[in-house]
């Protein structure tokens, strides 16, 4: 908005869709390799103990990569409530992080009080277990504590078998919240 480039790409002949289309192939690339970035820094940190188990490193993997395009499709959404693409990008990161460490802690909080036999928690949990992974943030932040919790208590992670129905769960919920919020966007637009 600041630049006017939506502005310029008219006068030049560009469609909107073609716009949106080029912004989305642009901002892709832009999270595809920020997702890289990320993978490359947690396996260089000490804590790469952690992340060795092939089908944790592939789950974990997909879920990034998965996610990009619902989160660009969730910015662009409420783009057009802010003045400005700094306020917009600042407002969004910081909602975006609050919202998923909160979320993320009352997922792990329900989920520790269902094994330990609260019913309460238990209903709770049935249904926030179908609502909290509509959010993108909450997918990758979940799977990066199912990892490092199955560490700790030296189970292993699997995308086949029963046990890693958990990270076959979020990479599914992170490609359909892609397809979903880009249908929203495009609907939208």
């Amino acid at each position: 908005r600041q630049h006017n480039c939506k502005i310029i790409q008219r006068v030049l002949g560009v469609s909107r869709p073609q716009y949106w289309f080029s912004q989305l192939v642009f901002d892709l690339v832009v999270y595809f390799i920020f997702g890289a970035a990320v993978l490359v820094v947690v396996y260089a940190l000490p804590a790469r103990t952690l992340f060795v188990d092939p089908d944790a490193i592939l789950g974990l993997s997909l879920v990034i990569l998965a996610s990009g395009p619902a989160v660009i499709q969730l910015s662009y959404i409420f783009e057009g409530l802010f003045k400005s693409d700094f306020l917009c990008f600042g407002s969004l990161f910081a909602s975006r992080a609050f919202v998923g460490i909160v979320f993320l802690e009352v997922g792990v909080s329900l989920t520790v009080l269902e094994s330990r036999g609260h019913g309460a928690a238990a209903a709770a949990n049935d249904i926030l277990r179908w609502v909290l992974p509509l959010l993108p943030e909450y997918c990758v932040a979940r799977t990066f504590y199912d990892i490092v919790d199955s560490n700790f208590k030296g189970t292993q992670l699997s995308l086949r078998e029963n046990q890693g129905q958990a990270l076959l769960f979020f990479v599914f919920f992170s490609v359909a919240n892609s397809v979903l919020y880009s249908a929203i966007f495009w609907l939208i637009e």
